[in-house]
């Protein structure tokens, strides 16, 4: 019995080393400690999951389940990345824990649409003569809108969960898109739900060969609850991951916050720039402080001047884009850019929405 208890010990103190290492990286002032909203607006979510304080609840329709994707569950996958996967294009030997040659952007916009709700018909009555980015947390586009239609609006895929990942070869062919993002909230229970080593190998075998293809490769999104998940993603990576940007997601009430965490946040990777594909006004610290008009009228243009005058700031998706009839239950209405009359295909941007989508 004796050196099975030397080897508890010995385990027990290796974590402890490991949990201290990862404190050092942490940041206090990243206050996006918390489960998450539903994104599939086909169906009303209850509420929003809170992390901080008590278990998760989810309030989206998580596209896995145990059945489909049991790897989902462990930390240890049982296969590696394919020996005959495509190389990836952009490699080096830098010690740096990423990096990324991917072309240059064409945005000109920083202006970014989170819309995956029931008035995608109206798509068009948001568009600008800027270039605006569209995803909506899958990797299909729209079914009732053909957005080669609507002039300046270019649909970003999504691999939102491990289900996801084994369709990228059939959906996201050459030409499909410019962009993909990888995997939504990977450290949070209720969204993708997926460990970093996982992640890194899916990411390896299925995602970096489509840098062949032409696509530029944005990490997956974290919240400030997952900087040691994405600083160990970095580490695994080791140089050989085409990140072209950071995916972040924020809500809070204070824009000095706001700024102190996105900064935290890229200087995780300071050579590639940032996006903030959910960025809203809302309390998850637990302390239950509503966004009053009052904040958000403070809110949201320090925070959007913010990101119109950084330059790493590439993207920003307020969250966002429905009606208040149809957000999800505790997020302020005050967020909310649709307004409808008659039916959902007449639907414009609403005084807030208006100013939004003329910021660039």
């Amino acid at each position: 019995m004796a050196p099975v208890k030397f080897l508890h010990i010995l385990t027990v103190v290796s974590l402890a080393i490991l949990h201290a290492s990862f404190d050092a990286l942490s940041v206090n002032a990243l206050i996006v400690d918390r489960g998450h909203v539903g994104r599939d607006f086909s169906h009303v979510h209850a509420e929003i999951a809170k992390k901080r304080g008590a278990s998760s609840t989810k309030c989206r329709s998580r596209p896995t389940s145990a059945s489909q994707s049991p790897a989902a569950t462990t930390t240890n996958p049982s296969y590696a990345p394919s020996s005959n996967a495509s190389e990836p294009a952009h490699t080096t030997s830098s010690s740096q824990p990423a990096s990324t040659n991917a072309p240059a952007s064409s945005i000109d916009s920083k202006v970014m649409y989170g819309w995956s709700n029931n008035e995608q018909p109206s798509l068009g009555n948001f568009a600008t003569g800027s270039t605006r980015l569209v995803y909506n947390w899958k990797l299909s586009t729209y079914s009732d809108v053909d957005l080669s239609t609507i002039k300046n609006v270019e649909f970003v895929p999504t691999v939102h969960s491990i289900s996801d990942v084994y369709d990228i070869p059939s959906v996201l062919k050459r030409g499909y898109a410019k962009y993909a993002k990888f995997f939504n909230e990977p450290e949070i229970s209720s969204q993708a739900n997926v460990p970093v080593n996982q992640a890194h190998e899916l990411w390896m075998q299925y995602f970096e060969p489509l840098t062949n293809l032409g696509y530029n490769l944005v990490a997956p999104a974290v919240t400030g609850a997952g900087m040691e998940w994405m600083t160990t993603f970095l580490s695994l990576c080791n140089g050989k991951c085409s990140i072209y940007a950071l995916d972040f997601h924020y809500y809070g009430l204070d824009v000095g916050e706001f700024e102190t965490s996105v900064n935290s946040f890229h200087a995780l990777l300071p050579s590639v720039p940032v996006w903030i594909t959910e960025l809203g006004c809302h309390d998850y610290s637990g302390k239950n402080q509503p966004c009053t008009q009052g904040v958000f009228d403070t809110f949201f243009p320090g925070v959007m001047s913010y990101v119109e005058s950084t330059s790493w700031i590439e993207q920003a998706a307020w969250f966002g884009m429905f009606t208040t009839s149809e957000i999800p239950m505790g997020l302020e209405t005050v967020n909310c850019m649709i307004a409808c009359s008659g039916d959902n295909k007449e639907c414009k941007p609403n005084s807030l929405g208006s100013q939004y989508i003329n910021y660039h």
